[in-house]
């Protein structure tokens, strides 16, 4: 799942500009795989219940202000969390392997840029990234085979940048 969200905004004026962008982009999926409690699975083969996601969370933010008094503004907000989960809750007989994995990859990446000029200006940007899924992996009853793997992995990676620019002849910040 990728979820992208992009706000704009530019303000010129002779007087007084202000220009300000607000975006948000969250992503928090459930994805289960499992056998459930009343479940007996038999192979004389491989047994696999696995669980994979890999989603991102992007949103980028511009606000411009260009006038005697100008005023630019941007604030970012991503997330990427959500639950993964890998389980067998019933039981397992006469496997050769049976391997339980849940992973997930994560990516949070926020964006923000505020820009100002004027006589006077002000220029702000805020920039707010998480990732951190929820990732499970187990057994809960009786697993028969010659090899059985249980793993959990996450990959979370969050990115945060903000950049503001105030530019004037008497007063900036």
């Amino acid at each position: 799942v990728t979820s992208l969200s992009v706000a704009t905004s530019l303000a010129v004026g002779l007087g007084a500009a202000g220009a300000g962008g607000d975006a948000s982009s969250i992503v928090t999926p459930s994805v289960i795989a499992y056998a459930g409690a009343g479940t007996t699975l038999t192979a004389s083969g491989n047994i696999s219940v696995t669980a994979t996601t890999n989603h991102t969370a992007k949103a980028e933010t511009y606000g411009a202000g260009a006038g005697l008094l100008a005023v630019g503004s941007s604030t970012t907000e991503t997330s990427a969390n959500g639950a993964i989960r890998a389980h067998v809750d019933g039981t397992i007989t006469n496997a050769n392997f049976v391997t339980i994995q849940a992973s997930a990859t994560n990516t949070a990446d926020a964006g923000a840029t505020g820009l100002a000029g004027g006589l006077i200006s002000g220029a702000g940007a805020s920039a707010d990234a998480e990732a951190s899924p929820s990732v499970e992996a187990y057994a809960l009853k009786s697993i028969k085979a010659k090899g059985i793997s249980i793993g959990a992995s996450v990959t979370p990676k969050a990115i945060a940048q903000s950049f503001g620019v105030a530019a004037a002849e008497y007063i900036a910040v």
